[in-house]
């Protein structure tokens, strides 16, 4: 399982900042992402949650406020 520390790790190798609830909201969703592609390596699944969360709006319309 992954945890903040390793979300920010990522976000920052790709030159994002991501706020304490999009972190969190990555955390969360990991689980059912790594399950669409069991095989894919831990750090591109959280590149895919956090690509998805910038590139989706605003973030409180997830239902993360």
């Amino acid at each position: 399982m992954i945890d903040k520390h390793d979300v920010i790790r990522v976000a920052k190798s790709l030159g994002k900042t991501l706020t304490d609830k999009q972190v969190q909201f990555v955390v969360n969703e990991y689980p059912a992402w790594q399950e669409t592609d069991p095989t894919a390596n831990w750090s591109s699944v959280v590149e895919d949650v956090i690509y998805f969360i910038l590139e989706t709006g605003p973030f409180d319309q997830l239902g993360y406020e």
